[in-house]
């Protein structure tokens, strides 16, 4: 003998199939739209009122710009440099590129900076090729993504440029990646990508077009702090390598010991270095770059929460 079924009359379930996805558009709306603005708006209404607006950008770059106009180095002293320093330890380009916010104050460079910052997420996505506005208020309320803006570092435009380098890749790839690799010089392993899928004069203008930024920008500062800096970045490594974001620190952290973990922290990122330049002789352009980005992150020997909101871009790629 056979259970009886249940017998739903046809408008019955088109009209619960209505109220599942009116249910569904307005939770996205809630938790994706107003989700972003709210949770925003109290994070920086909280900054602005215990003045950690753009902390980072507030300072240590505008006070190298302002150190800069004065005819003085912005860099500090190899030596003198601890770990707890608020001082500029960036490449030459990013003080260049700060300039023009030393016309205003200081608070209100820090909120326009801000400001900037928050519109280059979707627009990272937007050149990434997604649409969906879900997607902008879930990138939105990503922590790595909220330390970007909230620190006011150069993460996000790096963003752009990968997502540039991608969307052009067939053009004009090298022009991004050159200007990313000037303005930090971790993300070198997409010159890498790009010779690995066959497109030489791109790395070419990658290569030699970061090496005329950075010289454009050291000069027109004087070339002040460019010998010393090699140093400076070694002892940058040294004191905030093993608190970082990465698998060396984890490393540290779990007991391996010095050599081991750097064995472990190099071992990756080589490994998805070489995957990069496997899967880009064989034609698989989307995850030779993947592998690329993830490459730049897993080499780099500093790597901070914000460092990640650079995987906007192959997650946007890889799941539009």
């Amino acid at each position: 003998m056979t259970s009886p079924t249940l017998w739903v009359a046809p408008t019955e379930t088109t009209w619960i199939r209505r109220r599942l996805r009116a249910f569904k558009g307005a939770a996205a709306i809630s938790l994706l739209g107003l989700g972003p603005l709210v949770v925003g708006t109290a994070v920086l209404w909280l900054e602005g009122h215990r003045n950690l607006v753009a902390e980072d950008f507030r300072l240590q770059v505008l006070p190298a710009a302002h150190a800069v106009l004065h005819g003085i180095s912005p860099y500090p002293d190899v030596h003198g440099l601890v770990a707890t320093t608020a001082a500029y330890v960036y490449p030459a380009p990013t003080v260049v590129a700060s300039l023009p916010f030393t016309a205003v104050s200081d608070r209100v460079a820090a909120w326009v900076v801000t400001a900037l910052l928050i519109v280059l997420v979707p627009v990272t996505l937007r050149l990434s090729g997604v649409r969906d506005w879900r997607c902008f208020g879930a990138a939105l309320l990503w922590a790595p993504v909220a330390s970007a803006v909230q620190t006011g570092n150069l993460t996000l435009p790096i963003g752009v440029a990968l997502a540039l380098a991608w969307r052009h890749r067939d053009r004009a790839a090298g022009v991004p990646v050159a200007v990313a690799t000037a303005v930090k010089l971790f993300t070198w392993p997409l010159a890498v990508w790009l010779l690995a899928t066959g497109r030489r004069a791109q790395t070419v203008i990658a290569l030699l077009g970061a090496a005329v930024v950075a010289l454009a920008a050291w000069a027109a500062i004087g070339f002040a702090g460019l010998a010393d800096y090699p140093a400076l970045a070694r002892r940058l490594n040294d004191l905030q390598a093993p608190h970082a974001y990465t698998l060396y620190a984890l490393g540290l952290e779990l007991g391996l010991g010095v050599a081991l973990a750097k064995i472990v922290w190099l071992a990756a990122g080589v490994g998805a270095l070489v995957g990069c330049v496997v899967l880009g002789r064989r034609g698989d352009d989307r995850r030779s770059f993947v592998l690329a980005v993830v490459a730049s992150l897993a080499l780099s020997p500093i790597v901070w929460l914000h460092y990640f909101a650079l995987l906007l871009v192959p997650l946007a790629i890889s799941r539009p």
